[in-house]
């Protein structure tokens, strides 16, 4: 009879601290975490700009919600509303103009607005030329252009390269696509604008963000 094998549950040695893992947690947790605050704050500017008009109690409570949330103000489009609000609040005086665009940039992102009919219009590269030779293209969103792989195809067909996925090092131009613009809210179209966004302003990639009209141009003069 051989020797009998006997197991024996038993606990880590080493449990998770909460205290020295905290930045751990919260690295962890930090997607979450993102979604949620934005899904938080799309709800708050849906109220705010519900009377058309920006008064002076509401840039305070942006921006003690900004405060509140600092943690995670680096992420875009978070660190675009803070650079805004620190412009607007730097000489004390608040104009009308800048209340005007304070409002334009919270419509673009609510969660609802009075007339339905948000266009997001900040996020893209201006004065872009695409070109097509050893260059990777990644597409999201609907394309007027016909489906997905017969761009694709016009990209390979001119020496581009068409990646599965987005990764700063790989990806030079990032095609939104027409009709999905004019729905377009955090996250409706997954992680690629959010992540390519993230990746220009922190200065880890020179990737372009293009409307489909962009790119369909540089395809027809490339014909």
């Amino acid at each position: 009879m051989g020797k009998e094998h006997i197991y024996e549950l038993t606990k880590s040695h080493h449990q998770l601290d909460v205290d020295d893992d905290s930045d751990l947690i919260l690295r962890y947790n930090l997607p979450f975490i993102i979604d949620r605050s934005i899904q938080e704050f799309q709800g708050m500017a849906s109220v705010i700009i519900y009377d058309g008009i920006i008064d002076d109690n509401e840039i305070e409570m942006i921006t003690l919600w900004l405060e509140k949330h600092r943690e995670i103000c680096d992420q875009w489009p978070l660190s675009e509303l803070q650079a805004l609000i620190r412009n607007i609040l730097k000489d004390d005086i608040i104009t009308l103009d800048e209340r005007e665009e304070l409002l334009s940039f919270l419509s673009s992102l609510a969660s609802t607005t009075p007339d339905d009919r948000t266009v997001v219009s900040n996020i893209f590269t201006e004065n872009v030329i695409p070109e097509f030779k050893d260059k990777a293209f990644l597409f999201t969103g609907k394309l007027q252009f016909g489906t997905r792989r017969k761009a694709q195809a016009e990209v390979i067909k001119r020496g581009g390269s068409c990646p599965n996925q987005y990764h700063s090092k790989k990806v030079d131009y990032l095609v939104v696509g027409q009709l999905g613009q004019n729905a377009w809210k955090f996250s409706r179209f997954g992680r690629k604008i959010e992540y390519c966004i993230n990746d220009i302003e922190n200065g880890n990639t020179s990737a372009a963000i293009i409307r489909e009209k962009t790119f369909i141009e540089a395809v027809i003069g490339t014909s």
